[in-house]
């Protein structure tokens, strides 16, 4: 069994958006562009991870247990509307 595509998104985004909230100011995500490059498989672990590449932009990927690239996207970042 196969991972959803979108479920992998989800589970970045979400990592993302809590991590965001920790700023000071609170920021929050305003694109998110991703693309899906290797399957995940249903019970196996896999790694989410990221990393601020510029202000306001995030560079954020799935890996697979073998440390294999999943998934891979860059998300846009900007002011928390509060």
């Amino acid at each position: 069994m196969l991972v959803h595509g979108p479920l992998s998104l989800t589970l970045l985004v979400t990592m993302l958006r809590e991590h965001l909230k920790t700023l000071e100011p609170p920021e929050r995500v305003l694109s998110f562009d991703y693309r899906n490059l290797a399957p995940l498989y249903a019970n196996e672990p896999l790694k989410l991870c990221g990393r601020k590449v510029e202000e306001g932009k995030y560079e954020l990927w799935a890996e697979t247990l073998e440390g294999g690239v999943a998934v891979k996207g860059i998300a846009r970042t900007g002011p928390s509307k509060v």
